[in-house]
């Protein structure tokens, strides 16, 4: 999905991430969030996965 929304708007996922995040912040944080990357990103969004599915394990 973000894939998608970043190729229609002509962006990379990261700069498209980077926007929303920067939105939902209000731009307080804005300075801090620029170093984002495709990468860490990925790496968050893998380790989110992992703890989801330790969680969901653990019941």
């Amino acid at each position: 999905m973000l894939c998608r929304a970043a190729f229609k708007l002509g962006i990379a996922r990261s700069a498209w991430v980077r926007e929303r995040v920067y939105a939902l912040l209000c731009r307080s944080y804005a300075d801090e969030l620029s170093p984002l990357t495709d990468a860490s990103i990925r790496d968050n969004a893998t380790m989110l996965l992992k703890e989801l599915k330790a969680k969901g394990a653990g019941r």
